[in-house]
């Protein structure tokens, strides 16, 4: 079947990219990985094995606290929650990525059509927050790369 046909060329793709992730972190380097926080991906084993590397952590991010925004229901903008979990070797993205909704806006639903299409880009703040803290760490774990992550602090900003 089309689901069973994409379900493993999944796993294909999750294999390949723990590896690679393990690679980054075998040589101190950082990885990111995204994916909706419900998502079955997280139980995969080799994703579970991962996680459990030390120097690996995971967080859950609400993008509404990123300022995503998505077509209303009847019209407009409002903001789409989104619950999304990062998972990464580097503790100041992980630590840029953990707000949660402060709950004092509704959401928009994000069911198909324009709705969750909307919703497919990372908003300006997510993406700055990934940036400059990427930027962050390489600064500090890494010297001699120092003046590059300077110059991707100013650009970003």
């Amino acid at each position: 079947s089309e689901w069973e046909r994409r379900r493993r060329a999944a796993e294909v793709l999750v294999s390949v990219a723990t590896a690679v992730y393990k690679r980054q972190v075998m040589a101190g380097r950082h990885f990111p990985h995204k994916h909706p926080a419900g998502a079955t991906s997280w139980d995969h084993p080799a994703i579970a094995k991962l996680r459990a590397t030390a120097g690996v952590g995971a967080v859950v991010a609400h993008q509404c606290a990123f300022g995503l925004h998505t077509s209303a229901q009847g019209g407009g903008q409002a903001l789409a929650k989104k619950p999304t979990r990062f998972m990464s070797s580097s503790p100041a993205v992980l630590e840029a990525l953990s707000r949660r909704c402060a709950g004092d806006h509704p959401h928009a639903t994000l069911l198909g059509g324009t709705l969750a299409r909307d919703a497919a880009v990372y908003p300006p703040g997510l993406f700055m927050t990934i940036v400059l803290r990427a930027a962050g760490q390489l600064a500090r774990h890494t010297p001699a790369r120092g003046a590059l992550a300077v110059r991707v602090r100013r650009v970003a900003r």
